[in-house]
């Protein structure tokens, strides 16, 4: 059973944010929207983050119904799948519950322009487990009419096998929102 919680960040990268890569991708969020409530897609300048940019990934509000879908997915978010998953669900492998208290609490970051961190277990068809963390951002769409999420997704370890077998279950463990000023 998940965790809930909540914070109000003020200064530097919330300890929440356990992952470097997360929290690089928080200060450049933070750094690159300075007194705006989310950024603009065009202002997000990969060069600026291109160390993480294999486990950078954007993720999509399907308009009808609770359920985010893979607009992009980097090589190592896709490793952690052992899939491609640009245009794919987002959450296919979570139970009923986790999926809906996750679709939540990204419904909650699209229309607070706040971001979320939430950790996870991976269990891999071979009976290992991997810890992940996913932190997303609030950005605006191309178009400016829609919020989508700026995601890092990570592993809190690199094993060997990373890449070979699927998830067959993603556990969540953690979520918490992260007020911002």
């Amino acid at each position: 059973m998940a965790n809930f919680t909540e914070s109000t960040h003020s200064g530097d990268t919330p300890e929440e944010i356990l992952h470097p890569d997360s929290r690089e991708l928080f200060r450049f969020w933070e750094r690159v929207r300075g007194e705006n409530s989310a950024i603009a897609r065009n202002q997000v300048d990969l060069r600026q983050i291109r160390k993480i940019l294999p486990w950078i990934a954007i993720l999509e509000r399907h308009p009808l119904r609770p359920a985010y879908t893979w607009r992009l997915a980097g090589s190592g978010v896709c490793r952690i799948w052992n899939a491609e998953l640009t245009a794919q669900p987002f959450l296919a492998d979570a139970s009923a519950y986790d999926h809906d208290t996750i679709c939540r609490l990204l419904d909650n970051v699209v229309a607070s322009h706040q971001p979320c961190i939430s950790r996870y277990k991976a269990v891999y068809e071979d009976g290992e487990m991997l810890g992940l963390e996913m932190l997303a951002v609030p950005v605006l769409s191309a178009s400016g009419t829609t919020t989508q999420l700026l995601c890092s997704v990570v592993p809190f370890r690199a094993p060997y096998w990373l890449g070979q077998a699927c998830i067959t279950r993603l556990e969540l463990s953690k979520v918490k929102m992260i007020w911002t000023e």
